[in-house]
């Protein structure tokens, strides 16, 4: 194996052509470039997918076992089930409720129908960020905040309503017994606005607003727990903690993306899209690489046709072209691949390029990992294989005697 690496090398370094100089030159460049994009862009679909995940997980807790609208959980005894069978995959539990209203500013006569959701302050800041996402009042006692007549509400909804902290508004519901004759009553009651947050999904921060059960019951008596959220402590164990569940309790389980389907397959869609689409640049760029074994081959057939009289096999002059284009094709992978892992190191920790409001992200996120760099170098290996296959099939077909007899 040292007579094709020690040719492969001398062809590479020691070539005195100006044309084959360049194209070298060319084919190194390409093939750098089409790999720096690869792994780019695969590393930047990654970071959008990972970053869009954590905000959307972070409204939400790991796990959701839910009941239909019209009936209630028996939290009591689903409590104790979890606690005692679950204790090694859960780390903790919160219920909610949830119920439509109409919200109104009687001071700037602003109304918006919203939906309200009921939490246990203590337990919830345990099972998703929402604690976190508070911006208004700056506290760390979270449910300090809520009280018997107290909501908190998103920063969207909070200035479309032209409200703050400290600000009274009208919670505006009806009741089954206020539907009489096809008209519709409402009652009303009266809350204050004690906090302020901002998760970054609009959805939920133009139409959310929460409370504590103590309020929520005042309005609606009759609706009690309707979904428990679940944090696991190993959420890889996810799929396998909610096919338990659904066994043992006969319940609705599922995990949080099955609320947002449309935005995780595009999300894993776009990624694999993108990595296929950037797999075929690569694939152009070693076209570069067969042209230039090609032009190798039919410039240096006067030598092949010394080594193989001198005694060398067809086989080991193949192998030495192999080796040139894995080395030349290799050596600009593990270059391009180099560099886009210190641009996703720079878009990560210096956020510099700025998204619009549209996404989920302020910031162009970037997240390398060893799968994509083992994807990437996989990738670069396959098609480099497949560019060096084709020309040395030539060197089977050299005449040695042809070859001494017309060009010695």
């Amino acid at each position: 194996m040292k007579l094709p690496f020690l040719l492969a090398s001398k062809f590479i370094l020691k070539t005195d052509q100006k044309d084959i100089s360049i194209m070298i030159k060319i084919c190194f460049f390409s093939i750098l470039i089409g790999t720096f994009s690869l792994a780019l862009v695969a590393a930047i679909m990654n970071g959008f997918e990972k970053a869009t995940h954590e905000k959307l997980q972070g409204i939400h807790t790991d796990i959701l076992i839910r009941t239909d609208l019209d009936s209630s959980l028996d939290y009591a005894k689903l409590s104790n089930v979890l606690k005692s069978e679950f204790a090694n995959e859960i780390e903790d539990f919160a219920p909610t409720s949830m119920h439509q209203l109409i919200i109104r500013n009687d001071k700037d006569d602003k109304s918006r129908l919203v939906g309200i959701k009921a939490i246990e302050p203590e337990k919830e800041k345990n099972v998703s960020v929402l604690a976190q996402k508070l911006i208004k009042p700056q506290t760390s006692d979270f449910a300090k905040i809520f009280g018997p007549n107290k909501i908190i509400l998103g920063k969207s909804l909070a200035d479309s309503l032209n409200l703050d902290i400290g600000d009274l508004v009208s919670l505006l519901y009806a009741q089954e017994t206020n539907v009489k004759r096809n008209k519709l009553t409402l009652d009303k009651y009266e809350a204050i606005v004690s906090g302020i947050f901002k998760t970054g999904v609009e959805d939920f921060d133009e139409n959310i607003i929460i409370t504590n059960f103590q309020l929520f019951n005042k309005i609606f008596p009759n609706i009690e727990v309707q979904e428990i959220g679940l944090k696991l402590k190993n959420k890889k164990d996810q799929n396998i903690v909610i096919q338990k569940l659904k066994k043992r309790t006969g319940l609705d389980v599922y995990s949080w993306k099955d609320l947002y389907p449309a935005i995780v397959s595009a999300l894993v869609l776009e990624k694999y899209a993108m990595i296929f689409i950037l797999a075929l640049i690569v694939l152009v760029a070693c076209m570069n690489l067969i042209s230039l074994l090609f032009m190798y081959i039919t410039q240096k057939r006067s030598q092949i046709a010394i080594l193989l009289s001198m005694g060398s096999t067809k086989t080991t002059i193949i192998r030495t072209f192999m080796i040139l284009g894995l080395l030349l094709s290799l050596s600009a992978s593990l270059t391009g691949l180099l560099l886009a892992i210190a641009s996703s190191f720079i878009l990560q920790n210096y956020p510099f390029i700025k998204l619009p409001d549209i996404y989920y992200v302020t910031h162009l996120p970037a997240e390398m990992d060893w799968q994509i760099a083992t994807i990437v170098i996989i990738i670069s290996i396959i098609l480099s294989l497949f560019a060096v296959y084709l020309p040395t099939r030539m060197i089977k077909n050299i005449n040695i005697a042809n070859i001494l007899k017309f060009e010695s």
